[in-house]
C-alpha cells in the first residue's frame, strides 16, 4: 500500500484556521512569553521591508528563537493589500519624522519614480522602527491578554479535575 492518507492531516483539513489557531492557544505546551514573541515576532517580520520574503523570513527566525512556528506565520500576514497603505504611510511618516524632524505632506499626485527615490531612505528606517514599535505592542498585549485567559482557563481546569469534597 504505497499510498495512504495520514490521519492528522485528514483531521486537520476538516478544521478551520481559526479553530486551529485556538487550539495552538488552549492546548499548547509554550510559555506565555513564548507564544507572545511569537505574535510580536511575526507583526515585526510583517511590516519590515523584506519584501516578499516575510514568511520564509519570519518562519526561519521562529525556527532559530523555537517559536510556534503557526502563530509567528499567522501574525507575519499583516501585509495584505487593505492594510499596505496604512503600514507604507504609517513607515514613510515615522522614518520622516526620525530623519527630518518633520512630517511629510505629499499628495498622491506627487508619487513619481523620483520622489519614490527621494523617499525611500525615510520609508526604510522609518518601516523598521515602526515594525519594531507594532511588534512590541502585539508582544506586550498578547503577553497580558494570554497571562489573564489562560490563567483563568487553568484555574477552570484545575477545578474539573480536582473537586473539592464537602
Amino acid at each position: 500500500m504505497a499510498f495512504f492518507k495520514d490521519r492528522n492531516a485528514t483531521i486537520m483539513a476538516k478544521k478551520s484556521y481559526k479553530q486551529q489557531f485556538l487550539e495552538q492557544l488552549h492546548e499548547g505546551t509554550e510559555s506565555n512569553f513564548s507564544l507572545g514573541l511569537g505574535i510580536g515576532i511575526g507583526i515585526f517580520m510583517g511590516i519590515v521591508p523584506v519584501w516578499g520574503f516575510q514568511m520564509i523570513a519570519a518562519l526561519a527566525l521562529a525556527h532559530i528563537l523555537k517559536l510556534n512556528k503557526p502563530i509567528v506565520l499567522l501574525f507575519s500576514n499583516v501585509s495584505i493589500p487593505p492594510i499596505m497603505p496604512f503600514i507604507l504611510f504609517a513607515s514613510l511618516q515615522s522614518g520622516s519624522i526620525l530623519i527630518s524632524g518633520e512630517w511629510v505632506s505629499i499628495s498622491v499626485r506627487e508619487i513619481t519614480l523620483d520622489a519614490s527615490y527621494h523617499f525611500l531612505l525615510y520609508y526604510l528606517v522609518g518601516s523598521v522602527v515602526f515594525a519594531f514599535v507594532c511588534g512590541s505592542l502585539a508582544f506586550l498585549i498578547s503577553w497580558c491578554l494570554l497571562n489573564q485567559f489562560r490563567k483563568s482557563e487553568r484555574l477552570k481546569n484545575d477545578d474539573r479535575k480536582f473537586p473539592t469534597s464537602s
